[in-house]
């Protein structure tokens, strides 16, 4: 699965990826591009992976393998893998439900695309590792309310005007979050969005979340893009 550069989008060639050795969410082409992405905001919303790190960043003992610690660590890596896969693909979505023309200017502040995904027991393929159960969008502070685990990750205060971003919830079989991401970007085309017309979804017969949903289903991430990039 290709994965694109938390900080610059390029692509990183297979092998280069640079991680970020805290929190272990982003993932960059270049030691010179995590550098800029820590200046330019992530040390705000850098938290100790609990998974590898203790709270204070130390990283901790490999756990052994098959063990119950060794197993969620797995499921962490695929789950990360997967969302990297489809970051592109997600944050255009994250544009679309905002819906900014028809919402205060400042929503991309208040308001995130939520994904709601389970682990796919059967997949076919690394990108259909999880499925998307469910896909909305909620006030930031609504989610910080109701789940502990995202207390930390999400911005307690002001949010940068220029960035947007989206959180996906990994939930268990009984439907309880097992554990969450939450992904910032910012988006060069903020203004544009802002400033289109308000009925430019007006003739699309079918919901942005229904789409997210068969595309993760159905589609690969590449062909998304191709698709999403063309029409906007």
């Amino acid at each position: 699965m290709k994965a694109a550069c938390y900080f610059c989008n390029n692509d990183i060639p297979e092998g280069k990826v640079k991680r970020c050795s805290r929190c272990r969410l982003t993932i960059y082409c270049s030691k010179e591009c995590q550098t800029a992405s820590w200046k330019s905001g992530h040390r705000t919303i850098c938290r100790p992976h609990p998974l590898f790190n203790a709270p204070d960043g130390t990283p901790m003992p490999k756990p052994e393998k098959f063990s119950n610690a060794w197993a969620e660590q797995q499921i962490e890596k695929r789950f990360d893998a997967w969302i990297q896969a489809w970051r592109g693909s997600f944050s255009q979505f994250a544009m679309m439900a905002l819906d900014l023309p028809n919402h205060p200017c400042d929503r991309n502040m208040t308001h995130c695309m939520t994904l709601w995904v389970r682990v796919n027991e059967d997949p076919v393929a690394r990108i259909r590792d999880f499925l998307i159960r469910k896909a909305g969008v909620r006030a930031i502070a609504e989610l910080r309310r109701e789940h502990s685990t995202l207390e930390d990750l999400l911005p307690a205060g002001s949010v940068d005007p220029t960035k947007v971003c989206y959180v996906v919830l990994l939930e268990d079989a009984q439907g309880r979050p097992r554990r969450a991401q939450y992904v910032q970007f910012e988006y060069g085309a903020l203004e544009i969005w802002r400033h289109m017309p308000k009925d430019m979804y007006a003739g699309i017969p079918i919901d942005w979340s229904d789409v997210l949903k068969y595309v993760v289903d159905q589609s690969t991430p590449e062909e998304t893009m191709v698709k999403l990039t063309s029409e906007v």
